[in-house]
């Protein structure tokens, strides 16, 4: 039996804590002893329902940014490293500290870690790692540099990211990398999602490895108009989106974590199932025709996978660019985050009146099938056991 420290260190989704409470799962019935180190120790409950693993609290980390940077819009996964630990060596060095306190407290023959790159540096070689994570937050890293989006300005020069690194290791004794990328390359890598909605497709040299599990069935639609959403009440136009679900008063349902009561009392008055935890999402998607969503991968993914269009509101830069994809496959329609309640009704109204989405979604669905689609939890659990023993 060998213990794995399963780490989660940036983000909000309780996705992340989800994935590795399932991994956790499956390491533990292979004969293993997980360790979860979480941002959010209570997502597991969220996730899960029940504490099946030892908790930690991961070391954590609040993004600085320069004085007089103004608006932060990321150009590469560099400038998220960069505002969260990466930027100076005593912003980096106590994070660091943290997680080897961890890594030596719980002795791990493997670090599993999720948009954990703090973490990821930690043990780099110290401790076998696999790192997991969408194509947006596992950017390709065998070049010296971390792509970046075209025509977007970077936040902070990568090589200022191999300066910081090199302080904070030459102080602990530690080997040096000659780039900001070296630990990320080094590490065990599989990357969830499909090549429809990665951003770095044309440079990415690894395969993409499906959702996590196995692929629900392509199946058509519901006969009638019936919604899934899945909205958080932090968003900006969150009570716009709640009270446009309930002027277009399609049937269906939702989840929104710690929903407010004046939401809830919207939905109430329509037919929509306001699930208190988060549903099984093929299963959700499986029993609506049409999905409202902020642009999350794991939704997104699953509903593309499924052939159902879906109506977006992103929040952040990743969802941005998931939901152009979308938009751009025909499968999904983007409202901004000014958009008032009747014109999110008349959308979602237009959507489940319209034909064509649906189609398009399918059609999408069954090329992806074709191709084939994969299973990442899977991909995962190979990958752990052949460092561990039992593969």
């Amino acid at each position: 039996m060998a213990t794995v420290l399963l780490g989660w260190e940036l983000g909000s989704s309780i996705g992340y804590a989800h994935r590795l409470r399932l991994i956790a799962d499956r390491l533990a019935g292979a004969g293993h002893e997980p360790v979860l180190a979480l941002r959010d120790p209570a997502a597991v409950w969220q996730a899960a329902g029940q504490r099946r693993h030892p908790i930690l609290p991961a070391p954590y980390v609040i993004g600085r940014l320069a004085p007089g940077a103004g608006a932060f819009v990321p150009a590469s996964y560099g400038d998220l490293m960069a505002c969260n630990g990466f930027g100076s060596p005593d912003h980096l060095a106590p994070l660091v500290a943290a997680w080897s306190g961890l890594l030596d407290l719980t002795k791990p023959a493997l670090v599993v870690a999720e948009y954990s790159p703090v973490l990821t540096f930690a043990a780099w070689r110290c401790v076998p790692t696999l790192l997991i994570g969408t194509p947006y937050l596992l950017p390709p890293a065998h070049g010296t540099r971390f792509p970046e989006r075209d025509g977007v300005k970077p936040y902070a020069p990568q090589e200022r990211l191999a300066t910081t690194m090199a302080a904070v290791q030459s102080e602990r004794g530690r080997p040096i990398p000659h780039c900001a990328t070296q630990p990320f390359a080094e590490a065990i890598r599989i990357v969830y999602g499909v090549p429809e909605l990665d951003p770095w497709a044309r440079l990415r040299r690894e395969p993409l490895r499906g959702i996590f599990g196995p692929a629900p069935p392509v199946a058509h639609a519901p006969a009638e108009p019936r919604l899934f959403a899945y909205l958080s009440p932090e968003a900006s136009g969150f009570a716009e989106a709640v009270a446009g679900i309930a002027k277009a008063a399609l049937p269906g349902e939702a989840f929104i974590p710690h929903c407010p009561r004046r939401e809830q009392g919207l939905l109430e008055t329509v037919a929509i199932t306001l699930h208190p935890e988060p549903p099984p999402l093929p299963e959700a998607i499986g029993r609506a025709s049409l999905i409202f969503h902020h642009g999350g991968l794991d939704t997104a993914q699953m509903a593309l996978a499924m052939g159902r269009p879906r109506l977006l509101l992103p929040r952040y830069l990743d969802q941005h660019l998931t939901a152009r994809a979308l938009a751009e496959l025909g499968v999904g329609h983007i409202v901004g985050r000014g958009a008032g309640a009747d014109l999110i009704a008349a959308r979602l109204l237009d959507m489940a009146s319209d034909e064509a989405p649906g189609e398009r979604a399918l059609i999408r669905a069954e090329l992806i099938r074709r191709r084939g689609l994969g299973d990442a939890l899977e991909a995962v659990m190979a990958a752990a056991l052949a460092v561990l023993g039992g593969g």
